[in-house]
């Protein structure tokens, strides 16, 4: 299970992703999104419930199986 919280994540990514030209910070005033650039253009992306939102989960049926 995750600990951590969305701002935390944000903040992992701003470090991490820094120096990459796919990755944007709208503004330092924005804490809530971030930008990612590719083929189709840049896409915003809200951090807030990012983590909720993409954490894998097992199906009942697979739970119950163990």
């Amino acid at each position: 299970m995750i600990r951590g919280n969305d701002i935390n994540l944000y903040k992992k990514y701003n470090d991490i992703l820094q120096g990459n030209k796919s990755y944007k910070k709208p503004s330092k005033f924005n804490q809530t999104s971030f930008i990612v650039c590719h083929y189709a253009g840049e896409v915003e992306y809200k951090i807030g419930g990012f983590l909720e939102k993409n954490k894998d989960t097992l199906s009942k049926i697979i739970c119950d199986t163990f």
